[in-house]
């Protein structure tokens, strides 16, 4: 999965779940690319399956055992949390 930043973004929402919740200082998450995906088609371009292209996320990446990639998850905010509930039922 190709996981290079279009922009090193992070909304307020996350910026404050990372810093202030999680105590993550703003150096690793800027070494872990950290960011805010607002684009279905930007999560599409990373390999998200359809069910899993839901905006706005917070895509958080990390090496393989093996160093040979980066694999991502996106978490997805409580409003979107709906969006992904209606997907899983609807197909």
């Amino acid at each position: 999965m190709h996981t290079e930043p279009s922009n090193d973004h992070l909304s307020d929402s996350h910026r404050r779940m990372l810093c202030d919740e999680s105590r993550i200082r703003p150096e690793i998450i800027s070494e872990r690319g950290y960011r805010t995906i607002t684009s279905v088609k930007e999560l599409a371009d990373l390999g998200f399956a359809p069910k899993q292209r839901c905006v706005p996320g917070l895509l958080m990446t990390a090496a393989t055992l093996t160093a040979q990639g980066v694999c991502g998850h996106v978490a997805v905010c409580k409003v979107c949390r709906a969006c992904v509930e209606e997907r899983r039922l609807n197909g």
